[in-house]
């Protein structure tokens, strides 16, 4: 058995006066969230969990918090390297890293 692996289209967009946007189009739907770095907003999520986020920049990287309403954090890293956004996952102590073309 095999699984098809798909790569969202993920853009991150800087909308003026500090407020920036990230859409990832993925097989099964589209979302986006808008946001100010340093600000909570409610997004809900792909798999659509509601959460609250925040968003930072950190050692060249967007960091993105994001916490459910079970408590559970979320923190997920892009860097764009070259032709690579290089992207670090972590939630419950349990951390993955993807590179994406």
């Amino acid at each position: 058995m095999s699984a098809n692996l798909t790569s969202p289209t993920v853009t991150i967009s800087e909308n003026g006066e500090g407020e920036y946007s990230v859409k990832t189009d993925a097989v099964v739907r589209s979302v986006v969230v808008t946001f100010k770095l340093g600000e909570q907003v409610q997004e809900t999520t792909v798999d659509f969990r509601k959460v609250e986020s925040v968003f930072t920049i950190e050692d060249g990287y967007l960091v993105w918090t994001s916490t459910d309403k079970s408590g559970v954090t979320t923190v997920v890293k892009r860097k764009i390297v070259g032709d690579l956004m290089i992207v670090t996952m972590e939630v419950r102590g349990v951390e993955a890293t993807a590179k994406f073309k």
